[in-house]
């Protein structure tokens, strides 16, 4: 059939093709006139921002692209964290409780009324990166005012407590995360404490025991009085040589300079250590004494050393602790919001469905089609008719047996 033959057919079934299409136009007007009419209120809100002593992403983050995102596992945002808690079941049954969603979508529990809801909720994340929620909310068939104005305002209340219970939600869960760190901190600073205070008894008994104060500031002053005794023994040794070129070996004075000299270096060799070990024992029996013997100065200082390190290394790590052992304490204890609304829901003014438009247009395309298949077929049925009765006369046998199937099929519902 060509282009004139299928104008040919149209034209003379234009009545049908009229008929039908005024047919399906009130048929669509009268459904969109009994439908019912939804609404739906959108919100938007601004991504959230990394909390660096909350979000491990933010640390994650800052690796190399291509090891962040394999360590993230495919969480690169922290936008999906706000939106895998809209997509909650705890967000959504505090929803559905909250406005009584189980009597309105007529449904019989829980787990029915969320797939419901879910079913009605749209949530994406915007090519700017804010994130937007839908909430659609429809009237029964026959619908007033009054039932339109309750769906508008369902699709706003609801789409806006999201948001609410958004920001509660991931409140929650921000205080919890910061109550275990601030714990967590805690119990190693309090551990911290102890170690300090332990570190510095030790020290504190060291310094006790060996009269080790400042250990440079001693060893300066040791050498200092060695020093100084070398010198008294030299001149000692000096006079003694004096007097044995003139006096007697039992000379008074002879004798006198000669116990000074023993004395003399006696002490010395006390202070550099040469003969005299003094021991522990002796170290605690002689108290605090600023001067430390020469060959005690290796142990000593390695001993000192260690104590006073150990006590420069808790310090240090308190250092480290208070300030975050503060932090934990500030995070946990405040309670600001944690979702920017970029935009609220407001009262739809406009249906989002049935579009009439749409639907007119589907009529007059479902309407051409019908009656194009109807008047071809009656075409093809008059030419077969003509030209090959032998097709048509089987064609005719067909249609008389699906006739007769149909009308037992009638009698037998209507005597039922």
């Amino acid at each position: 059939m060509n282009f004139i033959e299928l104008l040919t057919v149209i034209t003379r079934n234009r009545k049908l093709f009229i008929y039908n299409f005024l047919f399906f136009s009130i048929l669509v007007a009268v459904y969109s006139l009994c439908a019912p009419k939804w609404y739906s209120a959108k919100t938007t809100i601004l991504p959230p921002e990394g909390d660096a002593t909350m979000n491990l992403t933010s640390i994650i983050r800052s690796l190399p692209s291509n090891i962040g995102n394999l360590a993230l596992g495919g969480v690169t945002t922290e936008a999906n964290i706000f939106i895998a808690i809209l997509k909650s079941r705890t967000l959504q049954e505090s929803v559905a409780e909250q406005f009584d969603l189980k009597s309105i979508y007529s449904t019989e529990n829980m787990e029915e009324t969320v797939r419901a809801l879910n079913s009605h909720v749209n949530i994406e994340i915007n090519d700017d990166g804010t994130i937007s929620l839908s909430m659609e909310s429809g009237t029964k068939y026959f619908s007033g005012g009054e039932e339109e104005n309750e769906a508008r305002s369902l699709a706003r209340d609801v789409a806006n407590y999201f948001i609410i219970e958004l920001d509660r939600l991931n409140k929650g869960i921000r205080t919890k995360q910061a109550k275990n760190r601030r714990l967590f901190i805690e119990e190693r600073y309090l551990q911290n404490l102890a170690d300090l205070a332990i570190a510095e008894n030790k020290l504190r008994e060291f310094q006790k025991e060996t009269g080790m104060i400042a250990l440079s500031e001693q060893i300066e002053a040791a050498i200092m009085a060695a020093a100084k005794l070398k010198a008294e023994i030299v001149t000692k040794e000096v006079d003694l040589e004096v007097l044995n070129k003139y006096l007697n070996t039992k000379h008074s004075d002879l004798v006198r300079v000669g116990h000074e000299l023993d004395a003399l270096r006696t002490k010395y060799q006390e202070v550099i250590g040469g003969q005299v070990n003094r021991g522990k024992d002796n170290l605690k029996k002689r108290g605090i004494d600023p001067f430390i013997a020469f060959n005690e100065v290796p142990d000593l200082g390695i001993e000192y050393g260690r104590f006073l390190r150990e006590v420069k290394l808790q310090e240090l790590i308190l250092e480290f602790l208070l300030p975050q052992y503060e932090q934990a304490k500030i995070e946990e204890a405040k309670n600001i919001p944690t979702v920017q609304v970029l935009d609220e829901a407001v009262l739809p003014v406009l249906r989002s469905r049935p579009n009439r438009k749409l639907m007119v247009i589907m009529a007059s395309v479902l309407s051409f089609s019908m009656s194009l298949i109807i008047a071809l077929s009656g075409s093809f049925y008059t030419k077969l008719k003509v030209n090959n009765s032998e097709d048509y006369n089987q064609l005719s046998w067909i249609v008389s047996e699906f006739k007769k199937d149909f009308k037992k099929f009638r009698i037998g519902k209507s005597s039922k």
